[in-house]
């Protein structure tokens, strides 16, 4: 007597059940993982944080260097000489630091309330519309007096510009040829 049930193959499942294919999937994946780390590492930050950064690590590198003392002597020397100036290109020999844009930076006195070197500013030259836009919005409400992008108005803590709108920022940030002036005003 012939039996009358039929002989099929055994599914396996979607990844076809063996441990040779499990052991490729998860090789192939962690291969995925490593390229996609170092590809985050190579690009890295946007070059709107990482200018926020650096300016940001000048502000407060400056204050803790002068301590309360008035800045009337400072110049970008002063951040080279005392190696205040993280990431940023540096040209030692004639006293220029270089944004992530290709353009100067530059750290001088200013005077506040009548006081001569009572503040400073750091200036950051070339900077592009949009990464203008994203650096003013990552000014936080305090540690700045005020920013102030090319002829248009400044933007000030005292008055409660910070954090700056989107509104501001797109108004500030309008340079002719995509290009920006930022001039950070702190104390």
């Amino acid at each position: 007597m012939t039996s009358l049930a039929r002989s099929y193959p055994r599914q396996r499942g979607i990844l076809g059940g063996s441990a040779e294919t499990i052991v490729n999937l998860t090789a192939i994946l962690t291969i995925i993982g490593i390229v996609m780390g170092g590809a985050y590492l190579l690009v890295g930050k946007s070059a709107a944080t990482a200018e926020w950064q650096a300016l940001d690590t000048l502000v407060t590198s400056t204050k803790t260097l002068y301590n309360g003392e008035l800045y009337t002597t400072l110049a970008n020397s002063d951040l080279i000489t005392n190696k205040l100036t993280g990431n940023l290109r540096v040209n030692a020999a004639n006293g220029t630091i270089t944004n992530n844009f290709g353009a100067a930076i530059v750290a001088a006195s200013a005077t506040c309330n009548g006081v001569a070197g009572a503040c400073f500013t750091i200036t950051s030259n070339s900077v592009p519309t949009a990464d203008c836009i994203s650096i003013l919005k990552q000014i936080p409400v305090t540690g700045y007096l005020s920013v102030q992008v090319g002829t248009a108005a400044a933007i000030t803590a005292a008055a409660g510009g910070f954090p700056v709108s989107v509104a501001n920022a797109e108004a500030s940030c309008n340079g002719a040829g995509n290009s920006n002036t930022i001039v950070l005003t702190a104390q």
